[in-house]
C-alpha cells in the first residue's frame, strides 16, 4: 500500500537523537527520513557501472528480503501498488472475481483489484485498530474467493483465521515490514504478501515494492507478469501470459541495499517514538496514542485518536506552528467509482477516518521534535 507524497526533512546521520540540534517550531514535517551518504554513493556506483534496469542488484534485494521475512521467493516490482496487482494476477484472479478488502485502507489496495476488473466487497475494520475485522468475514461460498487483508501501520491481522475460512490470502504489508506476530513476519503468512519501499516506509528507496511467497507456481506467474508475461525479454519463443512492465531497477535496488541493514535500528526508534508520545500525552485529556497489541508489532507512523470535533482544529493549529500532521484517509466507501458490491455503512471505518490523525513520524524524527509536538498539542487542547 503506497502513500501520498510527503515532504522530506534531510538530516545528518541515520537517526536523529536527543543530542541532535533542536528543531524549530517552523520545521517539523510529517515524515522525516535520511537515506544517508551511502545511498547516494550506491546509486552513483550503479549508474557508473551501467546497472540501470532490472538486473543483478535487484536479484540481491530479492534474496535479502526473502531471507529477512522467511519466504521462499521474492519478486521485486515498481511499487507496493503494482505488487498487489501482480500478486492478484499470480493468484489467478480474473475480471469479475470478487475480492474482499477492508473498508479502511489506502486506496491503492482497492485500485490494484479494480484495475484487474475485480468486484470489491468491503468488510468493516475493528473499532480500536485499523485492520479488517476477521469476525465479519463470511465463510467462502466457492473456490474463487480472494481477500486482501491490510496490516495498516504494522497492526497484525489474524491471517490464519482467514486461511481457515478457505480464502486465497494476499497480504498488503506495505506498512508492516519488520512487524511480526508470534515471531512470524507479517506479509509472509498468506499465500502471497506485498511490501512497499516508497519514501514514507520504515525503509525505502523512493519507490518500489516486492512480493513474497512460498509457492513456486505463484512466484513463476508473478515473474512472468512483471515483464509482459515472459521470462526472456530478448528472445521469447511465444507470447505466453498477460503482463505489463512492472519491473524494479538496479539504481533503486542499490539504494535499498543500504537501507536493509538499518531496519532493526529504525524499528527500535519507531517504538521509542511511540513511548515518547504516549508519555507526553499521559496526563492530557482529548488525545490517545494508538498502540500495538503485541510485542512484535510495529509500524512506521504515530497514530492518535481525538474527537471528530477537535481533530480538524488540531491539524490546523499544528500547521500554523509549522508542524505536519495528516488526517486519516476517507473510507473506501467514498470511492463511488469502484466496483463495490456492498457499499454499505462501515461504522468503524467511518469513525477511524473522522477521529484519527498521524503525528510527525519517521526515522529521522528526534525525541526533541516529539517534545515540541507534544507541547504544541497541549497548548491547542488546553485552549
Amino acid at each position: 500500500m503506497d502513500e501520498i507524497p510527503v515532504k522530506e526533512k534531510i538530516v545528518c546521520g541515520d537517526l536523529a537523537t536527543e543530542q541532535s540540534q533542536s528543531t524549530s517550531y517552523k520545521n517539523i514535517p510529517w515524515w522525516q527520513v535520511d537515506l544517508g551518504p551511502e545511498a547516494a554513493l550506491a546509486a552513483s556506483s550503479a549508474v557508473s557501472n551501467r546497472k540501470l534496469s532490472q538486473g543483478t542488484i535487484t536479484e540481491e534485494v530479492e534474496y535479502k528480503i526473502a531471507s529477512l521475512v522467511g519466504s521462499t521467493h521474492a519478486i521485486a516490482t515498481s511499487s507496493g501498488s503494482t505488487a498487489i496487482s501482480l500478486a492478484l494476477m499470480a493468484a489467478g484472479v480474473q475480471p469479475g472475481d470478487k475480492v474482499l478488502c477492508p473498508a479502511y485502507t489506502w486506496i491503492a489496495t482497492a485500485h490494484a483489484a479494480q484495475l484487474i476488473g475485480c468486484n470489491i466487497e468491503l468488510i468493516d475494520i475493528e473499532r480500536q485498530r485499523p485492520i479488517i475485522d476477521v469476525n465479519l468475514v463470511p465463510e467462502i461460498i466457492d473456490n474463487r474467493s480472494f481477500i486482501i487483508p491490510v496490516h495498516m501501520n504494522g497492526h497484525a491481522v489474524d491471517i490464519e483465521s482467514l486461511k481457515a475460512k478457505g480464502y486465497i490470502v494476499i497480504e498488503d504489508a506495505a506498512q508492516a515490514l519488520g512487524s511480526s506476530l508470534g515471531g512470524i513476519s507479517l506479509g509472509s503468512m498468506g499465500h502471497l504478501g506485498c511490501y512497499s519501499f516508497s519514501v514514507s516506509k520504515i525503509i525505502g528507496s523512493g519507490q518500489g515494492g516486492i512480493i513474497v511467497t512460498d509457492s513456486d507456481e505463484y512466484a513463476e506467474r508473478a515473474r512472468k507478469a512483471r515483464t509482459h508475461g515472459v521470462v526472456d525479454v530478448f528472445a521469447p519463443e511465444c507470447w505466453e501470459n498477460l503482463g505489463h512492465n512492472f519491473r524494479y531497477n538496479d539504481v533503486l535496488a542499490s539504494v535499498l541495499l543500504t537501507q536493509i541493514p538499518l531496519l532493526h535500528k529504525r524499528l527500535t526508534h519507531s517504538r521509542d517514538l511511540v513511548r515518547a508520545y504516549r508519555d507526553g500525552f499521559s496526563e492530557l485529556n482529548g488525545i490517545d496514542i494508538i498502540e500495538h497489541q503485541s510485542e512484535g508489532e510495529v509500524g512506521p507512523y504515530i497514530e492518535a485518536r481525538v474527537s471528530s470535533d477537535s481533530r480538524n482544529g488540531l491539524v490546523e493549529f499544528l500547521e500554523k506552528e509549522g508542524i505536519g500532521a495528516r488526517r486519516a484517509f476517507p473510507p473506501l466507501s467514498s470511492a463511488r467509482y469502484l466496483h463495490i458490491s456492498n457499499n454499505n455503512a462501515s461504522p468503524n471505518a467511518m469513525s477511524w477516518s473522522q477521529e484519527v490523525l498521524y503525528l510527525p513520524s519517521g526515522p529521522a524524527l528526534s525525541i526533541i521534535d516529539v517534545d515540541i509536538v507534544v507541547d504544541a498539542v497541549r497548548r491547542c487542547l488546553h485552549d
